[in-house]
């Protein structure tokens, strides 16, 4: 039905309207592709925000306040009016964990960044980043403690207290054990402008810089308030009564304002000199994080924000909020649901034309219904077994957790926990000898790489107080959340063991609480022993989604080796019937069933025996240009780009050599003695690789490989030729191009399986067996020299009617070699040097490459044929050849435009349909050059060989010198160059008028 519809609108609008509805529709995939990429986070968005964990709230201009949300990931800009203005996601691409946020002049965002390392809660690296807009950040200024003493390194919450802009520099106040700094930057480039230290003498919770009064208060963990004058670096102690717990301070205009965790109010300080305070605002809740401006006060209980007017008293509570751009993101879905639409339909007319090509050929109907109802079975199958590892590995885990939690709570100091009972108790002798033991048992535990915290609490029948944990980051005794309804208190009234997980405004956590008793069996506080969830969460992520790649690369490869099976087995099933049958094979033509005798190429395996020589070969693809940029040590006096790309193109330049040898080996030995010799060196390229583990016998074994392949493929096109008909030559050829194609694409899904399980070691072991298997094979089926038929080469058509210098430099031809083929197999190092490179920097294995180039590989060896079929008979071979070099060009500026890895993969894909259809129309081009016939077509076949092979040997080397000037720019200068080049060949290919009569007079 599909098909149907689409030949009449073909039949309607004609081949140049088929053109245009296709350009367009591809350019609104593409701007919908490009849309859906900028706008990714907000596509599945609903018209309200929910406020799900909010840790920081501040204000910016223009009454915007700004919202850090989803865990440190998500900052949001809210209009004075309550709707969100834009969303900004912290995946990686823009921040990783916002600590502080503030708004430049210019509607930049500044933002307080942190980055964890490797080693649990442990940071790495903190930093101040400039967003310019939703994808788009800049790193201004970082402090790095990969060599920073321990006891300093910040854990969780970060070392940058406070971000503010004033007048075009950036105010940061940020603490580092018992000081505290004041460091100014330049908004421009981040210069440190300058950086005042102060000693506080005791271990810092927050705090705030006011530039009106030049004072610097600080808050600490044992309940103080200190004032620093920067203008002298006189420090002093705020007069306190009773117990605090000061978390967030604002210092501004003179005032004070903290949060007090203790009488879960904002407590306000009119200048540092006054006695009395006065609390501003309270919801009888524990308030946290706090910004003002004016009268107007922001605070954060961790889960949503107040929005308090101090001058009037009136408040609201905010943990939803309308999405201002809601309007666009629907606009955006009916576009995508559209293009989602006609993909499915154009899917079913493939669908539809495959299930007509398979219900007509018996061997093709039965190995889909193998796959179809392989793939049914694999899907049930894996889905349960993920099922399984998925429980089974949270189960594994939470049951090291409980164990490590035991440990933890056979070592407390009961006595001295039971002594910790007020905020002052905060680095005490009895605080520290509850603490040491169990920071030494997670110490330990970080060695081992499991990455555990610990938190104690109390319960005193009115607030859970928090005590201490491994992070320091808290107060002692000071209320965390209300005693009542909740799994703590409900552990300590019944004392159970309990699993838990929760998502705070400070990340994802799985975690055991375990009630601690005294000596009396009493329970007096409770033990929260768990890991970050993110960690298991991305683990599992990360299992799961290798598994299911794993198993349909598995399934795609097995797949294809049971089909190139199936060949081999039919070649065996006719050379035995022959055998028996006096040489005869019985063959259906139409409607009848007739015997022949067995033609020579049927006598020989070449599908099989080109598959084994292409499918050791393509297994190195996926590491061989990263092989070499780890085993180049300046050998040679030549560039470091061109040396890394030296042994690629020195195989395809070895391969195009020794094709010529192999035809004088074929000539005097026979295709026997040529395709074994072929097998031999090949074989030999490889051990070579093995063993010589260096880069100038990578560079020898790759020569040998090339020499090798060049001598088998000219022996299995040899036998092709010795054909007893036409029709036995070419189907003979068409398996040497089956067999290429299989083989490259195999090769690069088996080459990501055994990655997953070794080396480069490894590939050259399982290719070298292969390449035995290949030269066994060789021997057992191959016909000595004295078989083969004699063949009467007759006089090719037009030999002798232009000499080769007059051929090699007539303007069309010249165009098409210089300007378009040989440029076109040079960019074809996109794919094979590239790539790679790019992709492993952006932390993408070999294994993952792997398995990309099968999925492309499936494209060109399934998808081409007909894809190139039917562009020639549409739209011609030269506009044909003349689209396949502009995509080329286009893809090449997606990179330059947008130079990230999902662009780049986006472009091996993009560039995986070009060649699915441009090496036929190209092919198919040449052929009708009418200066190609005047010299021979078949010596006119074997220039373009060598030219193909040329532009094969150099894309290696040029990409390797270009890239030397940076990715960037490197295919900015390529791309540039190949679309001049385009643009010469289509002047170039025009065909004047008296070539036409010409042309006209011959036909």
């Amino acid at each position: 039905m599909a098909r149907k519809v689409l030949r009449r609108i073909y039949d309607k609008i004609g081949k140049w309207g088929t053109l245009i509805l296709l350009l367009l529709f591809l350019a609104m995939l593409i701007g919908l592709a490009a849309l859906s990429w900028v706008y990714r986070d907000r596509i599945g968005t609903s018209g309200t925000y929910e406020v799900a964990s909010a840790s920081e709230v501040s204000f910016g201009r223009y009454g915007h306040a700004l919202v850090v949300d989803n865990s440190k990931k998500t900052i949001l800009k809210v209009s004075e009016d309550g709707e969100v203005l834009e969303t900004y996601s912290g995946d990686g691409r823009l921040f990783d964990y916002a600590a502080c946020v503030t708004e430049g002049a210019d509607g930049s965002l500044y933002v307080a960044d942190f980055i964890y390392g490797s080693h649990g809660n442990l940071i790495d690296r903190e930093r101040i980043l400039r967003i310019t807009d939703m994808n788009h950040s800049e790193v201004l200024w970082e402090l790095s403690y990969e060599d920073a003493d321990p006891s300093l390194i910040p854990m969780q919450y970060g070392n940058i207290l406070e971000l503010k802009d004033q007048s075009g520099k950036l105010t940061m106040v940020m603490r580092s054990g018992q000081t505290v700094s004041r460091i100014v930057l330049s908004e421009e480039d981040g210069t440190v402008l300058s950086n005042d230290t102060y000693d506080i003498g005791n271990t810092i919770s927050d705090a705030s810089y006011d530039p009106t009064s030049g004072h610097l208060i600080a808050g600490t963990r044992s309940g103080q308030l200190f004032c620093v004058d920067v203008l002298d670096g006189t420090v002093k102690e705020l007069e306190v009564e009773g117990l605090i717990a000061p978390w967030s301070i604002v210092a501004s205009d003179g005032e004070i304002y903290f949060t007090d965790l203790m009488t879960k109010s904002i407590q306000c300080i009119p200048s540092a000199d006054a006695a009395d305070w006065t609390e501003v605002f309270t919801d009888d809740v524990l308030l946290y994080n706090m910004s003002k401006s004016g009268s107007r006060v922001l605070v954060t209980d961790f889960a949503g924000y107040y929005d308090a007017d101090l001058a009037t008293g009136d408040y609201s509570y905010v943990d939803s909020l309308p999405l201002s751009y809601f309007g666009k993101v629907m606009a955006l879905r009916v576009a995508l649901i559209v293009c989602a639409l006609i993909l499915l339909f154009l899917l079913l007319a493939v669908l539809e034309w495959l299930l007509y090509v398979a219900i007509k050929q018996e061997r093709v109907l039965r190995v889909t219904l193998v796959v179809i109802v392989s793939a049914i079975i694999a899907v049930f199958i894996g889905n349960s077994l993920l099922t399984q590892v998925k429980d089974q590995e949270i189960s594994d885990i939470e049951q090291e957790i409980l164990l490590f939690a035991d440990t933890l709570r056979d070592v407390v100091d009961t006595e001295a926990l039971e002594q910790l009972t007020s905020v002052k108790d905060y680095g005490s002798e009895a605080f520290h000898a509850v603490k040491d033991p169990l920071d030494e048992e997670i110490r330990k535990s970080y060695d081992s790489e499991f990455y555990y915290y610990y938190v104690i609490y109390t319960g005193d029948g009115v607030n859970m107080n928090y005590i201490m944990d491994y992070e320091d980051t808290q107060f002692c005794n000071a209320p965390i959340f209300d005693y009542g309804d909740n799994e703590y208190t409900q552990t300590f009234v019944d004392g159970e063991v309990r699993i838990s997980t929760e998502l705070s405004s400070y990340g994802s956590w799985s975690f055991i609480l375990e009630p601690i008793r005294n000596s009396s069996g009493e329970i007096i506080a409770i033990l929260e022993v768990g890991k970050s969830l993110d960690i298991i969460t991305e683990y599992i992520d990360n299992m799961t989604r290798n598994l299911v790649i794993n198993a349909g690369i598995c399934v795609i490869v097995i797949t294809m080796l049971v089909l190139e099976m199936l060949f081999l087995f039919g070649f065996v099933e006719n050379r035995v019937e022959a055998s028996e049958n006096g040489g005869l094979l019985r063959t259906v033509r139409g409607d009848r069933v007739v015997e022949e005798a067995i033609d020579f190429t049927q006598k020989i395996p070449i599908r099989t025996l080109v598959f084994f020589s292409y499918v050791s070969d393509s297994m190195q693809d996926a590491f061989i240009v990263l092989l070499c940029t780890q085993l180049y040590q300046g050998n040679l006096p030549i560039n470091h780009g061109a040396a890394v790309a030296l042994p690629m193109s020195a195989q395809l330049l070895s391969m195009a050599v020794f094709s010529f040898f192999g035809g004088k080996i074929t000539e005097r030995g026979g295709v026997r003695s040529s395709i074994f010799v072929g097998f031999a060196i090949q074989l030999a390229g490889f051990l070579t690789c093995l063993l010589s583990g260096s880069y100038m016998g990578l560079l020898v074994g790759k020569v040998m490989v090339g020499a090798g392949m060049g001598i088998i493929y000219v022996g299995c096109n040899t036998a092709a030729s010795l054909g007893g008909s036409e029709e036995h030559s070419e189907n003979a050829f068409a398996s040497v191009s089956a067999g290429t194609l299989s083989g490259i694409t195999i090769g690069a899904g088996l080459s990501s399986i055994i990655l997953a399980h070794g080396d480069y070691h490894l590939i050259y072991l399982v290719g070298s067996i292969i390449l035995a298997l290949g030269l066994l094979l060789t021997v057992s089926t191959v016909p000595r020299h004295k078989e083969e038929p004699k063949v009467v080469q007759k006089e090719e058509e037009g030999t002798g009617k232009m000499s080769m210098f007059r051929f090699l430099f007539s303007r069309r031809i010249l165009g098409f070699f210089v300007f378009l083929l040989v440029p076109f197999m040079m960019a074809l190092s996109y794919r094979e040097y590239l790539f790679p490179l790019f992709a492993t920097e952006h932390g993408v294995t070999e294994v993952e490459i792997g398995q990309l180039y099968l999925i492309c590989g499936v494209v060109v060896l399934y998808i081409g044929p007909k894809l190139s079929s039917w562009i020639v008979r549409t739209f011609g071979s030269r506009l044909a050849v003349t689209a396949a070099s502009i995509l080329m060009v286009l893809n090449m500026l997606l990179f330059v435009i947008w130079p990230t890895l999902p662009v780049v993969i986006l472009g091996v894909v993009i560039l995986s349909f070009i060649i699915s259809f441009a090496y036929t129309v190209q092919y198919t081009y040449f052929d009708g050059l009418e200066e190609g016939k005047q010299y021979g077509s078949g010596k006119a076949m074997g220039i373009y060989s060598v030219m193909e092979s040329v532009g094969q040997t150099l894309g290696p080397i040029v990409y390797g010198l270009f890239l030397s000037f940076g990715y960037r720019e490197g295919i900015f200068n390529f791309m540039l160059i190949m679309g001049l080049f385009v643009v010469v060949f289509w002047m170039l290919s025009i065909r004047r008028k008296d070539e036409k009569k010409v042309e006209e007079a011959a036909s």
